[in-house]
């Protein structure tokens, strides 16, 4: 059997987002079985070589997709497609599931299947140890400062309640809080508007910025974990998986899978889906997983997880 491979990669870098395409033909479909995977193709980004691939998995009535990226440092998002008009379907690194009938009767031209893939790849290497070492300068340096009414040019609204701010700590922690500040006139005390986020989770996503510690994680992690993607807090981001990864236990995986699955926190999804993978069988008694069983792209996701 002979597979066509076409690439036509072109890369551009925006800030910190570098993205690549490719197109991968599949000749002699019918006749391909269990798994096959695409050339490994080699890309650069802040000096870091990125080897990344698509695999297709054929199980039962499914056609699973997913990216290999062997990158540590970033964080990546995949859009597939089977039609050359627009990228369709977004994957996070792992699978998406594609009905094989469908594919046959909608995608496959004589005998031969084109796949068309975007990835993006952003983010720095910012680690949490580097952190870590500034955060006793920020102890020392900036935590005098949290909550300052009297030196703030900031006010930040959470549920209708102020809470004063600084400028410049805020853009130094945060691109997103730069960029909105930067777009502001700061002749005059601004107010800024926080929505969607609690004023107990502004309170504690404040207290990292100005001096690297947080308390009360466990009960506010995951809504601090969204806030921290958000605003784009990388260290504190970091710290809030780990801190959902030691809470992982047989009644909570399957929820904490789907919250990761559906805000793309490919960390914790892969997480979740190791501890599935060791507690298959109790895991899968749980009222979550059978939940599951409505969501096939899911299910054959988690599927193909158990048995690589």
């Amino acid at each position: 059997m002979q597979r066509i491979v076409k690439s036509e990669c072109t890369a551009h870098s925006r800030g910190t987002v570098f993205e690549t395409n490719f197109t991968w033909v599949i000749d002699n479909f019918s006749f391909i079985h269990g798994k096959i995977e695409s050339p490994k193709f080699k890309t650069e980004f802040l000096e870091e070589v990125i080897n990344w691939s698509l695999t297709m998995r054929i199980t039962n009535n499914w056609i699973v997709f997913s990216l290999q990226v062997n990158s540590k440092y970033h964080d990546s998002k995949c859009f597939l497609s089977l039609s050359e008009k627009e990228h369709q379907v977004k994957i996070q690194n792992h699978g998406h599931a594609f009905n094989i009938y469908e594919v046959n009767n909608k995608f496959v031209k004589n005998d031969r299947l084109m796949v068309y893939c975007k990835v993006q790849v952003y983010g720095d290497r910012s680690n949490i140890s580097n952190h870590s070492e500034m955060g006793i300068k920020l102890q020392d340096s900036f935590g005098v400062y949290l909550h300052n009414a009297k030196l703030s040019d900031v006010i930040l609204i959470a549920e209708n309640q102020e809470i004063p701010a600084h400028s410049q700590i805020l853009s130094m922690r945060s691109s997103v809080f730069r960029t909105l500040l930067s777009e502001k006139d700061m002749s005059n005390n601004m107010r800024l508007v926080l929505k969607d986020i609690s004023h107990k989770v502004v309170l504690e996503m404040l207290s990292f910025i100005y001096t690297d510690e947080v308390k009360g994680l466990k009960d506010i992690s995951r809504d601090l974990l969204l806030a921290a993607i958000l605003y784009d807090i990388k260290p504190l981001k970091q710290i809030c998986i780990e801190s959902i990864k030691q809470g992982v236990h047989v009644s909570n995986v399957v929820d904490i899978f789907d919250f990761a699955n559906k805000n793309f926190i490919f960390d914790l999804k892969l997480a979740a889906m190791d501890f599935i993978k060791k507690n298959a069988k109790d895991v899968k008694e749980t009222a979550g997983y059978k939940k599951l069983t409505n969501n096939p792209d899911v299910i054959a996701e988690i599927c193909m997880h158990l048995t690589e």
